[in-house]
C-alpha cells in the first residue's frame, strides 16, 4: 500500500489546458465572421469570452473549466466537437433547399377561425400566407421530403456519434441504474447500435412490451401506447423489442415533421415551416424523437390531430385524441385547443351546415377523449395493478405539484449546490420558453397558444424531490409553437446560423450525457 499525496488541481494556464479553447476560440471567430459580424465585434466577442475565462481562472474556481480537462483528457472528443460545429453550416442549408412541387390551385385562400386576428399584416417577407390555398395532398408532398431529409440525416449522424463515442469513451452498459428491460444488448457491435439506447424510460417501455402491466410493478407510471406498439412491431423483427421501439420512433418521427410541416405552412407559409422542422429537429434533446421514448409517438399524434381538426375531419380526429391520452398524462391537455377548434368552426359554420348533427356531435366529442383515454389508463391501474401512474409518480418518483415560482427557485438553489449543467441548461430553457411565448402570444394563432401553453404550465409546476425540473428539457421538445416563432426570428441569417451552432453543441454535449449514464429522463 502507497500512500500518494493528492495536490490541488493543475493550473489554468498550462499549454495541454489552453490549447483546446484557444482552438474552440479559432472556430468561434471563424464562425461570427461566417454570420456576417464585423471582425471588431468578433474580436471583442472573444476578448470577453478571454476575460471571462480569466476571471474564472484567477477567482480559483478551476473545476468550472471543465471544456478545457475535457478536451485535454479526451482530445478525439475534442476533435469530434470542432468536426460538428464545422458541420453545422452545411446541415443548416440542407433543409433550405427550394424542393419542387405542383403550383396551388387558383381559388381563394381557406381561412381559419382558429389563427390570430389579422395575422397576414404582421407576417414579414418570407412569410407566404398564399401557401393555404394549396391542395391537402400537394402541402404533404414537400413536407415528407423535408422529413425524410432531416430524418435519414440525423439518424446517420446520431448513430455515427453514439458508435464513436462506445469506441473512445468508457459508456455504462444498457439500463444501467434503470429498470432491465428483458434482454440487453451489451456487448460488441450489438452494444454500439442497439444497447446504447437502452436507457431509462426506454428499458421501461421494453419490460412493458415484453411482459406488461403485473400488480405492484412501479412500470404502470408509463402509458400503454408505445409499448403496445414495440410489440407489435417486434413480431416481425424476431421479438426484437429494442430495434422495434426505436423503429416505432423513426416512423412517428417522419410522421411527426411531415404533418408539422402542412400545419405550420397553412399559417406562416413554407420557409417558415422548413425552419420549424430544422430547429425542432435540432434541438439540444431532440435525440429523444429517435430513441425508444415517447417523444416522437406524442408529437406526431398531436400534430396531426390538430391539422386534422383545422380541416373539420372530425372523423379522423378523433381516434388520435383517444390515442393521445393513452401516449402520456400530458395528452389530456390536447382537450383545450380541440374543443377551442370545435367552437370556432361552430361559429364560423352557415345555420344550414348546423343541422348536420352527426358531424357537430362528433366534434363535440372528441375533445373529451384524450381525457377519456387517460381516465381509462388510471382507472385499469388501480383495478388490475393496485396503484394508478399519478400514485407511482408520488410514491416512487417523488414528483409533486408546487406553485411555478417555488420550483424556479428550488431549481436555482439546486444548481447553485450541485453546480449540475442539466438542471441549470433544464431551468434556462423553461424560463426562456416562456418569455418566447409571452412574447410571441399576439403572433401564433389561438390553437397554437392553447396547445403549448397549458404544457409548459405543466412543466413549471411539476417538481422532482430529487432534481426540481426533471426532464423538463425532454418535456419542452414537443412545443412545436415556441419552434415556430424561433423560426419566425430565424429569417434573419445571423439568428438563423446562430441559434444552429448552440442548439447542435448542446445537442452534442446532452446525446453524450445521456450515452454515459448521468442524463436521467
Amino acid at each position: 500500500v502507497a500512500v500518494v499525496p493528492v495536490g490541488p488541481p493543475p493550473g489554468p494556464w498550462l499549454a495541454a489546458l489552453l490549447l483546446p479553447n484557444l482552438l474552440l476560440l479559432a472556430v468561434a471567430y471563424v464562425a461570427l465572421r461566417a454570420l456576417g459580424v464585423a471582425a471588431p465585434r468578433a474580436a471583442a466577442t472573444l476578448a470577453a469570452l478571454l476575460a471571462a475565462y480569466a476571471a474564472l481562472a484567477a477567482s480559483g474556481r478551476t473545476e468550472a473549466l471543465s471544456l478545457a480537462y475535457q478536451a485535454t483528457e479526451r482530445p478525439l472528443g475534442a476533435a469530434v466537437t470542432l468536426l460538428w460545429v464545422a458541420a453545422t453550416p452545411l446541415l443548416a442549408r440542407l433543409p433550405e433547399a427550394h424542393w419542387r412541387w405542383r403550383p396551388p390551385l387558383r381559388h381563394a385562400p381557406a381561412t381559419h377561425a382558429s389563427a390570430a386576428p389579422a395575422a397576414a399584416a404582421r407576417q414579414p417577407a418570407d412569410i407566404a400566407p398564399a401557401d393555404q390555398s394549396a391542395t391537402h395532398a400537394g402541402a404533404l408532398r414537400p413536407g415528407l421530403i423535408a422529413a425524410l431529409t432531416l430524418f435519414v440525416t440525423l439518424r446517420v449522424a446520431l448513430s455515427l456519434f453514439a458508435l464513436l463515442a462506445s469506441l473512445w469513451f468508457p459508456l455504462r452498459g444498457p439500463c444501467a441504474g434503470a429498470e432491465p428491460a428483458p434482454t440487453l444488448h451489451a456487448a460488441g457491435l450489438d452494444f454500439r447500435l442497439l444497447g446504447v439506447w437502452q436507457r431509462w424510460d426506454g428499458c421501461w417501455y421494453e419490460k412493458i412490451a415484453a411482459l406488461g402491466y403485473r400488480p405492484g410493478d412501479p412500470s404502470i407510471n408509463f402509458f400503454p401506447l408505445l409499448p403496445a406498439l414495440m410489440r407489435a412491431t417486434g413480431v416481425v423483427l424476431a421479438d426484437n423489442l429494442t430495434l422495434a421501439g426505436l423503429i416505432v420512433s423513426c416512423v412517428a418521427y417522419v410522421a411527426a415533421m411531415a404533418g408539422l410541416y402542412a400545419l405550420v405552412r397553412e399559417d406562416f407559409g413554407a420557409a417558415v415551416a422548413r425552419r420549424t422542422l430544422l430547429y425542432l429537429s435540432v434541438f439540444p434533446t431532440a435525440f429523444f424523437l429517435f430513441a425508444p421514448f415517447s417523444e416522437a409517438l406524442f408529437l406526431a399524434l398531436a400534430v396531426w390531430a390538430l391539422l386534422l381538426a383545422r380541416r373539420g375531419a372530425w372523423a379522423w380526429t378523433a381516434p388520435l385524441a383517444l390515442l393521445l391520452g393513452l401516449t402520456r398524462a400530458q395528452g389530456a391537455l390536447l382537450a383545450a385547443p380541440l374543443a377551442w377548434e370545435a367552437a370556432q368552426q361552430w361559429r364560423a359554420a352557415a345555420p344550414a351546415a348546423r343541422r348536420t348533427c352527426r358531424r357537430w356531435a362528433l366534434a363535440a366529442l372528441t375533445p373529451l377523449l384524450p381525457v377519456a383515454g387517460l381516465v381509462a389508463f388510471l382507472a385499469y391501474g388501480k383495478v388490475f395493478v393496485g396503484r394508478t401512474a399519478l400514485q407511482t409518480q408520488e410514491a416512487l418518483w417523488g414528483n409533486a405539484f408546487r406553485a411555478p415560482w417555488v420550483v424556479l427557485a428550488a431549481s436555482w438553489q439546486y444548481v447553485r449546490a450541485h453546480a449540475d449543467a442539466v438542471e441549470a441548461l433544464n431551468l434556462a430553457f423553461v424560463v426562456a420558453f416562456a418569455a418566447l411565448l409571452t412574447v410571441g402570444l399576439r403572433r401564433l394563432p389561438r390553437l397554437y397558444v392553447l396547445y403549448a401553453a397549458p404544457q409548459l404550465l405543466l412543466v413549471a409546476v411539476h417538481e422532482n424531490s430529487g432534481q426540481p425540473l426533471l426532464s423538463a428539457l425532454r418535456y419542452l421538445l414537443v412545443l412545436f409553437p415556441v419552434f415556430t416563432l424561433l423560426a419566425l426570428a430565424g429569417r434573419r441569417r445571423r439568428l438563423h446560423y446562430a441559434w444552429l451552432i448552440v442548439s447542435l453543441l448542446l445537442l452534442a454535449f446532452l446525446l453524450y450525457t445521456f450515452l454515459s449514464g448521468p442524463l436521467v429522463a
